[in-house]
């Protein structure tokens, strides 16, 4: 069996909506955290998706420290 790709999703505007939505319905992915710095749009964004369980962080720093994750996508502005 082969091991499904963890991934962080730094951003829950927008684009990391269509991003979130996408990895939640890839077979082979794990939604492993999500980091933004609003503390309120990060809790409705995760309760919206449906997204229990899933680690959420408030700074960069502190998802990079926690480290468990195989990649990350970043969904800020340009």
């Amino acid at each position: 069996m082969t091991k499904k790709c963890s991934v962080a999703v730094i951003g829950v505007g927008q684009r990391g909506y269509a991003y979130v939505s996408m990895l939640q319905n890839h077979p082979q992915v794990e939604l492993a955290a999500l980091c933004d710095s609003s503390k309120e749009r990060l809790k409705c964004f995760s309760l919206e998706l449906g997204c229990i369980g899933v680690p959420l962080f408030h700074s960069v720093d502190e998802l990079l420290a926690w480290g468990q994750f195989d990649a990350v996508i970043i969904t800020t502005p340009d």
